[in-house]
Order: C-alpha cells, then structure tokens, then sequence
C-alpha cells in the first residue's frame, strides 16, 4: 500500500516467506512515513520488522530534509539527517546505532558536498543490507564547473578540486581506507561529447588475507595506491557513439592497466545496439593476471510502452556467460508488466551450448487504482 493525502506520504508492505526445510516461515514488513514541509523539505520515520516465532528484528529509524531552491536569492542548499537504531529479540544492545549528517550545495558552478556517518558494531538490519559495517566517514566533494570558452563550443569546464572520503573502525578509531580523485582537467561540449583527466589517491588496510582473482592473493599490510585516468564520452542520441577509459598505477603493492570501450549504434528510433569490452591486466606479488569482461546489449523498442531487451554478459574470472531476455509493457501510466528469463553456462568451458546450467524465469505485474 503506497500513496500521499494531503501532506502526508505513506508505504507499507508485508511479505511473509514460507518455512523451507530448517528455515522457519517468516514476516517482512516495512512502514515508512514522510510528512511535507514546505515545498522542498520534510521529516519521516521507517519501521522495519522480521519475526518468525523464535525470531524478531526490528529497525526504527528517522530522517529529515531541508531544501531551498532560495538560498542566496536563486541558490539550491541542502541539509540532510538520518538516525537508526536495531532491536535483537527485543533487547537494545549497545552500539546499534546508525545515522549520517550532510549538507549540500548543489549548484551550476560550484557543487560543494560533506557528509559525516557511522554505522556502528552492532547496528543490524537484517530487511536490508549493509556493504559496510562499525565504521565512521567522512566525505568532502567539491565541484567547479564555470562556463568559459562557449564560444568554441564548450558548455561547461569539469574541474573537481577533490572528492575525498575516509573510514575508520568505529570501535577502535584506526584507518581503515580513504578515496580521493581529483579532475584538474575536463569539459563538455555543446554537442555532449566529454572529456576527463582525473588522479586518485587511496589507502587500504587489509587485516585478512582474500583472494583478488583466482591466481592472486593479497597479504594483510597497509596499502597506499595512486592511479591516473582518462574518460573520453561521445553523445549517445547519434547513429553512433562511443566510452572510452583507461585507468593505469598501483593496487595493492603492484600495479594495474584498466582499459575500457563501449560502442553503440542507434539503428533508428526503435533499435539500439551497445557492445562494452573491460580488460584488467594485473600484476601483483610477481603474478601477471589479466581478467576481462564483455558486455552486449540489444534493445528494441515496439512502441513509447512496449520493449524488448536482450543482455548478454561474460566474464573470464568466474569463465561464466549469463543472457537476460526482458519484455516491459506498460498497458496504462502508471501500471507495469514484465517478463524475464535468464539462462547462461558456468563454467562456459565445459558447457554444452544445447544444455544451459542457468535456467530461470520471473514475471511481475503492478497495477495502479486511484482513488
């Protein structure tokens, strides 16, 4: 159930799994409410649950946005919190919390972005996921994008001064890693074609030994890394257009070569073709490892509400080939219907091409009344 009155915007789902095999059946559910302030701004809770009868985990969080549109007569300004909290079979244990603070300038020519966050030790949301947890950030993003030399046809220059995050471990306040990539050099064109020059700096600790690639491991240490990276982009509404990327330095104590390319060609109005090929050549701890990607796409589209799509991937790490064939219909705005089906051979050496090991399909209908 999802809609707005008045001011007032509110979701709810409920889904509740049955028992298979030792798992016992089990109830998700989410609430989230969100009150309007103003135009631009508001204040909302979420409450998420997963009980089973020996089971319960409960998460209640709050959030709020002030946004201007105002600021300084015709500036954009953003300030944004968040604070969660994770109940255990009903027991609030000690560092469980999450929550993040951050402000934003979002403007024409300057972008100018910090954030500070923590998700602590015990924080567990276990309706969602965490790519990270029991640590503290910090981001800092500034952008500078001044309009100079319109007259040979540049839009904007791309000029990124940093875009810096740090972590440590929230429980014993230890560097864990830090990003930083700087543009002192980009601009995009009139005709929507881009060009970028971009330096990155970054540290990474490693406290467990884990395997990068099948023939590479990385050792526990400290590493410091520095890359350097180009990325040329041409307008992707020509008959043709193209991504390029090549990012060259150090991983991990040894160094890495990046190197990237998407071709596209828009048939006509209906018909679309992309293929991107990714090569990774590694070379760490006096091991040479070169992993590589190719991606296909075709997309074709019947009318503005029925489409057809067909992706096909593969990887050499995993040596797996994965196809998904999708059909998107939307009988009325607002309402959809779509069909997938995927198939694929892992590992492709071995495959019999008559016999895929990957065969599954999904269909799914959203059908909107209003009221």
């Amino acid at each position: 159930l999802f809609g707005k009155i008045g001011k007032s915007n509110i979701g709810l789902l409920s889904l509740q799994t049955a028992a298979v095999d030792t798992i016992p059946t089990y109830n998700n559910s989410v609430f989230r409410y969100k009150y309007d302030i103003g135009s631009q701004s508001y204040i909302g809770g979420i409450i998420t649950s997963k009980i089973s009868n020996n089971h319960t985990n409960i998460v209640i969080g709050l959030d709020g946005t002030y946004s201007t549109s105002h600021f300084m007569n015709d500036r954009n300004l953003v300030f944004n919190g968040l604070f969660c909290k994770s109940i255990d079979a009903g027991n609030i244990q000690n560092n469980n919390l999450s929550w993040r603070l951050s402000s934003d300038y979002p403007n024409d020519l300057i972008d100018h972005f910090i954030a500070i966050s923590s998700v602590q030790q015990n924080f567990n949301p276990e309706l969602g996921f965490l790519s990270r947890t029991n640590f503290e950030s910090f981001s800092w993003n500034l952008r500078f994008t001044p309009r100079w030399f319109t007259n040979l046809g540049v839009r904007k220059m791309l000029f990124k001064p940093w875009e810096f995050s740090i972590y440590r471990t929230q429980t014993t306040h230890e560097l864990e890693s830090y990003f930083n990539e700087s543009r002192p050099f980009g601009f995009l064109l009139q005709s929507g074609d881009s060009f970028e020059f971009n330096l990155q700096q970054s540290f990474d600790r490693i406290d467990e030994p884990f395997e990068l690639t099948d023939l590479i491991t990385i050792d526990i240490g400290k590493y410091y890394m520095h890359n350097m990276e180009f990325q040329i982009n041409t307008y992707q509404g020509r008959k043709g257009f193209t991504e390029l990327l090549y990012n060259w330095g150090t991983l991990y104590g040894g160094t890495i070569n990046t190197f990237s390319v998407m071709l596209g060609i828009n048939i006509n109005k209906h018909f679309n073709f992309t293929e991107q090929f990714e090569s990774n050549k590694l070379n760490i701890n006096s091991v040479t490892d070169n992993i590589y990607q190719l991606v296909s796409t075709i997309t074709y589209a019947l009318t503005t509400k029925l489409d057809f799509s067909i992706l096909s991937q593969y990887n050499s790490e995993v040596d797996g080939l994965l196809t998904n064939f999708r059909i998107h219909w939307i009988p009325k705005i607002g309402s959809d219907f779509y069909f997938v089906w995927n198939n694929g051979y892992d590992p492709v050496k071995q495959a019999d091409y008559l016999k895929p090991n990957i065969n599954n399909g999904a269909a799914k209908l959203v059908w909107r009344f209003t009221f």
